[in-house]
């Protein structure tokens, strides 16, 4: 996929965005949920971004902003379709302790688990350039 393939990233900053993000989601079946935080310590550290994707649509919600927490809240718990992360575990825990959602398991799939058992001694950047699509 190359660039001009890509819809965009989105920053959430406003009801109109908030609004297209909602939309967006609701049209998918699967989507990938990344996390950036205060730290690595689950117990301790906070989610300052919550991010949602597919292959062309990236949202990016502030979860800092005073608000926008519970609009990232709301849309994990709306969606019915799979979640997708590489490192699970760490995203989840950081969802939870953050904002008080738990993931539900049987819809979730961690890549950094699957490219463990396609390649255990490899890192997981070989395989993204090998199965890119």
């Amino acid at each position: 996929m190359s660039l001009d393939e890509v819809k965009g990233i989105h920053l959430i900053d406003n009801i109109e965005t908030a609004w297209e993000c909602q939309r967006w989601m609701s049209t998918c079946d699967e989507i990938a949920v990344d996390t950036e935080g205060t730290g690595l310590r689950t117990l301790i550290d906070k989610v300052r971004l919550l991010q949602f994707g597919d292959r062309q649509t990236a949202y990016c919600i502030p979860i800092d902003f005073p608000g926008w927490g519970a609009f990232g809240a709301d849309m994990l718990k709306r969606f019915q379709g799979t979640f997708v992360a590489h490192n699970l575990t760490y995203d989840a825990d950081m969802i939870r302790g953050t904002l008080g959602v738990s993931l539900p398991e049987s819809r979730c799939h961690d890549t950094r688990l699957m490219s463990h058992v396609l390649e255990s001694t490899g890192s997981s950047q070989n395989l993204s350039k090998r199965y890119r699509t």
